[in-house]
């Protein structure tokens, strides 16, 4: 599962708890040609969400709802990867 960068941290800046508490909307199916596999894709508020290790929605929205069942808010870590400044430094002054 995947996010686009500044999608990611506008979700961040955001109310991480009700956004999660909203429902993920089927939005299309993704290609990946290099592996040629077909995924779901979902948004959330103004966030997509690539399920690229599912091949379907039913395993995509069960381990969806799976995983944020077991959010412990009190108790996060958060880690993002890239490789821009930017978006780096962005994403460092949230989580200071």
């Amino acid at each position: 599962m995947c996010f686009e960068e500044k999608q990611f941290i506008s979700f961040l800046e955001g109310d991480i708890r009700k956004a999660l508490a909203g429902e993920i909307q089927f939005a299309k199916m993704g290609y990946q040609p290099v592996d040629k596999i077909t995924y779901p894709i979902y948004k959330l508020d103004n966030m997509m969400i690539y399920m690229n290790h599912y091949n379907d929605c039913v395993d995509a929205e069960y381990k969806w709802l799976e995983r944020t069942a077991k959010i412990n808010y009190d108790n996060l870590l958060i880690m993002m990867f890239t490789e821009s400044v930017e978006n780096a430094e962005r994403f460092n002054y949230i989580i200071e």
